[in-house]
């Protein structure tokens, strides 16, 4: 022991004293003392020993040792049995973290769910939600009061690269003798982790990135062309939260040269640097886009939204307000495709321009199609041109066709494939439109419409031609004609 403390017990005095001994040797008028029945009990401390109700002894004592001292004649037997030592712990220090706390793995991209568990010295339990505060966000408690680990939930809400650092625990945190925490406690514990996807989701097609800035969109592109570690994202899933506009001073049909020039994004995949996930727009606008590519290398060899795509798959996406120049492979939503898809995307004012003489493989769409499939994707005023000459750029390429109607005029898109820019319903040619009319047509008066740009229309139903269209609606009074004869009698 690292210490004695002396205790002494004697049985209570008084005649209303409970369990009072009985002791052979007090004569035969006195009751004998039985080993099977005989209490001891109602004792107390006797004065001038330690203790004072109650013995406070060191929690790193390691046993206890009890005498028992008896007086008596030499035939005197004495014995004792059911001897209880009733001890309770008395506990003054608050608890404390112990050990490291530890951060589950997983991805910890922007939006992502993260959780913390910090241990404790002791047991604990808690009152009500603390929270953990940290540089990705703040932790809600979720779990673990009644034991000495205690889990906190949060969501990322950092910039990429952002170090993990827990900075202070707010709330009520006990131990089981009601000693709590100091609230808040400075934690000031750092981790290597980073936030290294700066997109919200897991990925899956069922819960998929979700990019909504310009920043997360580039960094898509740089993860995928990355030569060391890049990432081709196979079986991955994106999608558009947003319309994403990036800033931009020339228009979108310039003729530019190294001299007038923007060049303010990278496309993604590269050549050898694949991207093979799958991408939907959700009908999203991306705009502002322009590049300028001058290198013949694998970097800038194919060039579009997304330059190299490897079976992966790009849909509803919405691509306007786009200037786009390099050498070879070059087209509006994708540069190179091979195998997989491009589907439902639309281009409103895009330039495709060829840096080289020749056509290297531009087109609106796709710059070269490689056993890919391309559906239901069309494009409005855009151009195909090379910089050194002006190629087409005054002579806007469309595929589908404007669809203005008057104001009493209702139309909903029967057969064909259509989109709406700015209010604006276009249609491919041959297109069918059912026609309504919203107001009152009289008794004896007819309904007819009119339509514009090679459109044809029979009854309340409108075919498109290959130009732009103005349907317009008349209501007449019905003519009636009668001959009469020679006899002046009606024929």
């Amino acid at each position: 022991m690292n210490a004695i403390y002396k205790v002494c017990f004697e049985l209570a005095d008084g005649s209303n004293a409970e369990g009072k001994a009985y002791f052979p040797h007090r004569g035969s008028t006195v009751s004998e003392f039985s080993l099977s029945t005989g209490k001891l009990h109602a004792q107390k401390y006797k004065s001038g020993y330690n203790g004072s109700g109650a013995v406070v002894l060191p929690v790193t004592m390691s046993y206890i040792t009890t005498r028992f001292d008896a007086g008596g004649d030499n035939d005197d037997t004495w014995g004792y049995k059911n001897f209880f030592v009733r001890m309770a712990l008395c506990d003054t220090t608050t608890p404390s973290l112990s050990g490291v706390p530890v951060l589950a793995p997983g991805r910890y991209g922007l939006g992502n769910t993260f959780y913390v568990s910090v241990p404790f010295s002791e047991i604990v339990t808690v009152t009500g939600t603390p929270t953990l505060h940290t540089e990705w966000g703040d932790l809600s408690y979720v779990s673990g009061s009644g034991s000495n680990v205690l889990t906190f939930k949060g969501t990322i809400a950092a910039a990429l690269g952002q170090q993990l650092i827990l900075r202070t625990l707010e709330g009520t945190v006990k131990d089981l003798a009601g000693n709590a925490l100091p609230s808040p406690t400075n934690l000031h514990k750092s981790f290597a982790a980073t936030v290294d996807f700066p997109w919200p989701g897991a990925g899956t097609e069922a819960d998929p990135y979700v990019i909504t800035t310009t920043n997360q969109l580039n960094f898509l592109a740089a993860r995928v062309n990355a030569s060391q570690g890049g990432d081709s994202f196979d079986g991955k899933y994106f999608e558009l939260g947003a319309d994403i506009a990036y800033a931009c001073n020339l228009t979108w049909d310039a003729i530019t040269s190294s001299g007038n020039c923007e060049d303010n994004f990278t496309p993604i995949g590269c050549y050898g640097q694949p991207f093979e996930g799958h991408f939907d727009g959700k009908g999203h606008v991306i705009s502002g886009i322009r590049m300028y590519k001058t290198n013949t290398g694998n970097d800038d060899q194919s060039v579009g939204l997304f330059g190299y795509v490897l079976h992966g798959t790009v849909k509803n996406v919405f691509l306007r307000n786009a200037n786009i120049h390099a050498h070879t492979d070059l087209g509006g939503i994708v540069g190179y495709l091979t195998g997989g898809s491009v589907t439902d995307c639309l281009l409103y004012q895009v330039r495709v321009a060829s840096l080289s003489v020749d056509d290297a493989n531009r087109q609106i769409i796709v710059g070269h199609n490689d056993g890919g499939t391309i559906s239901g994707t069309h494009y409005r005023d855009c151009c195909i041109g090379r910089r050194i000459s002006l190629d087409d750029v005054n002579t806007p390429k469309t595929d589908i066709f404007a669809l203005t109607i008057a104001a009493d005029v209702t139309a909903a898109p029967a057969t064909g494939e259509s989109a709406t820019i700015d209010g604006t319903t276009y249609c491919t040619a041959g297109s069918t439109v059912a026609l309504g009319y919203t107001g009152i047509v009289p008794e004896n008066w007819i309904l007819s419409y009119a339509a514009t740009g090679g459109a044809t229309v029979n009854g309340a139903t409108l075919t498109l031609a290959s130009a732009d269209t103005t349907v317009s609606a008349s209501v007449t009074p019905i003519t009636y004609f009668a001959r009469f004869d020679a006899n002046g009698g009606e024929g």
